[in-house]
């Protein structure tokens, strides 16, 4: 009975030198076997050339971005495996030949950059002369420019056979028979998966080695697509069968894009059904060009379970491949290199000890202690929501603000640090004026206002804040902190007019203040933050109008005001004091030497 796929997955791969390239949907890793045996895997999160432009997704288009893009990123990873594979091993310079010591002399470390730059060329070259120009150059000569309708059908004949004989020819050189070895092996994985079975090499070892969406079929196919595609323009232009040979070879680059395209639906297709199409596509791997995909225990249970766990993949039952504190850590700051830079390591600490429970000096005495499933199953899980562009604080549920922790989540601003010498300014000013009565609006959190109250404990601190997710945290937050000496008002800052018995020595605000044109080009982490948080109002001001105009009325004389405000707000916000009759605005800077804070007195 014909065996069939019980579903199709979005996971691929390529053979490289000692190791294999595996993609998946939530990115791809690259496992390669050092000289000295150890599996070294990296996790890569490179975006998709296609998720970078919606007309990259269109039929046709895609598939010629998608050769382009694996040509560009394979032999990327193809070079780094060559590299990693032979690291290590120095070659005595006495056995180098001349032209490899030519090479060493003048290029040094960057002696394989060189070597790989000189390759490409070369094998462009090659490409260029065996499916191009010697097809071509054949059927002149044995047809001596006879039957020149058929030239097409007779160059697509001699490619496929010169096709055929180059994998054979390079299948019995040891190098390439060993990457066919991870090649086919990458086919019976991926069935595997596609099968829903258990990641493990018996049952990796029962499935099929030749894949319908194998890199060779597309190449077969390609071909055959070009054959039709140059004969119907021979006889649609029957003109083209009399021009010469350059001419000629130009239009076939020229369809080319158009070969691309098309054969890549047709693979996408065959991947996708088991019938006609999908038995042309096997052919098109070619058994005996892959004859040498026969695999060992070492390819399935180092290569395939490792990468595929650096994609956030399970096994067939749920589990995750055995790992250790060291590998799970480097993945986590593999993946989050992308988006986080140099700050990586410091968010992968804070997710590996939140998931696993793990502390950094744990993790650095015992770096080969085993990771639970569960603990793995944690950690990917909160790395997939980081990937996802989520906040790290999100994430963790809370965040450290002026030595103390606030808990945030969905629905409320995220405490920064400059917002700190907010605090500091108003402590100082409390101390030295005797204040209170103080003021805390657009609360948030309430990292304002709940810390000025516990850093000053003889005032009375007044938080407004006006959505139901932050007042959540800001209830939270204070009986979590134990704050005795803060009361807490629902109150829409644009609308609400405060009590006339209530009068304060000193308003706090960070309100928000980005100007509505500029939310969609903020970091996509700031995004997920409540855009009421941020969205100030066509300039950025709204706020800061609202609360000069309806709050500072009740602010006593000789109280104070701070905003924070945005860098280029500072002379904006400051004049709308001093047209209230406000006394010494000033502008106060950073730590950075950014406009942070505008203070006045009433």
């Amino acid at each position: 009975m014909k065996e069939k796929q019980t579903k199709y997955i979005s996971v691929g791969g390529q053979a490289l030198i000692e190791g294999i390239l595996m993609k998946g949907p939530k990115g791809a890793a690259m496992s390669v076997r050092l000289p000295n045996g150890e599996i070294e895997t990296e996790y890569k999160h490179d975006t998709p050339w296609r998720e970078k432009n919606a007309f990259f997704k269109l039929p046709l288009v895609r598939g010629i971005v998608g050769f382009v893009e694996s040509l560009v990123t394979g032999y990327k990873y193809l070079m780094e495996s060559a590299e990693k594979s032979t690291q290590g091993l120095e070659e005595d310079p006495k056995n180098l030949s001349k032209v490899d010591q030519w090479i060493n002399d003048h290029f040094g470390e960057k002696m394989m950059n060189a070597v790989g730059v000189i390759s490409a060329v070369l094998g462009f070259g090659l490409a260029f002369f065996l499916f191009m120009w010697l097809p071509s150059f054949l059927v002149d000569a044995l047809t001596r420019n006879t039957l020149l309708h058929f030239h097409a059908l007779f160059e697509g004949i001699i490619r496929v056979i010169i096709f055929i004989v180059y994998l054979l020819l390079v299948s019995q050189m040891k190098d390439i028979k060993r990457v066919f070895m991870y090649h086919g092996a990458e086919h019976k994985s991926i069935f595997c998966l596609e099968h829903g079975l258990e990641l493990t090499v018996e049952n990796v070892k029962k499935q099929k080695r030749f894949h319908p969406r194998c890199g060779t079929s597309f190449m077969f196919v390609m071909i055959l697509l070009s054959i039709l595609i140059s004969s119907a323009l021979v006889l649609i232009f029957p003109t083209l069968a009399t021009v010469n040979r350059a001419l000629w070879i130009a239009v076939k680059l020229l369809i080319l894009p158009l070969v691309m395209g098309l054969g890549y639906e047709f693979i996408r297709y065959a991947g996708k059904h088991d019938n006609a199409c999908q038995n042309l596509g096997r052919a098109g791997t070619l058994d005996a060009a892959h004859h040498h995909q026969r695999t060992d225990r070492r390819y399935y249970r180092s290569r395939d379970c490792r990468a595929e766990s650096r994609c956030g993949r399970r096994t067939g039952n749920g589990q995750y491949c055995a790992m250790n504190i060291k590998e799970l850590f480097r993945n986590g700051v593999q993946a989050l290199t992308p988006i986080a830079q140099s700050d990586a390591r410091f968010e992968c600490n804070c997710l590996f000890e939140f998931a696993t429970g793990i502390s950094a000096s744990q993790r650095l005495a015992n770096p080969t202690q085993p990771v639970s499933d569960s603990g793995q199953a944690r950690f990917y899980a909160l790395l997939e929501r980081r990937l996802q562009g989520e906040p790290l604080q999100y994430i963790l549920g809370k965040w450290s603000f002026y030595g103390r922790d606030f808990f945030v989540g969905a629905g409320v601003l995220i405490p920064r640090p400059e917002t700190e010498q907010l605090v500091e300014t108003a402590n100082a000013h409390i101390r030295e004026k005797q204040y209170r009565v103080i003021w805390d609006l657009c609360a948030g959190s309430g990292c304002i206002g709940l810390t000025v109250a516990l850093e000053n404990p003889d005032t009375k601190v007044y938080l407004f804040e006006k959505y139901d997710a932050a007042l959540y945290y800001l209830q939270k937050n204070r009986d979590a902190l134990g704050v005795n000496n803060a009361r807490i008002v629902q109150a829409d800052i644009l609308a609400y007019t405060p009590e006339n018995s209530i009068c304060a020595d000193m308003l706090l605000s960070n309100p928000p203040y980005i100007p509505s044109a500029e939310l969609g080009f903020l970091q996509r982490e700031v995004q997920n933050e409540p855009l009421t948080a941020l969205d100030g109002g066509t300039d950025g001001l709204d706020f800061y109008r609202s609360i000069i105009s309806k709050w500072l009325v009740l602010l006593k004389e000789n109280g104070t005001v701070l905003f924070e405000i945005g860098e280029e707000q500072g002379e904006a916000v400051k004049a709308l004091l001093e047209e209230k009759g406000f006394k010494e605005c000033s502008v106060i800077k950073d730590m950075y030497g950014n406009s942070r804070i505008v203070k006045a007195v009433k």
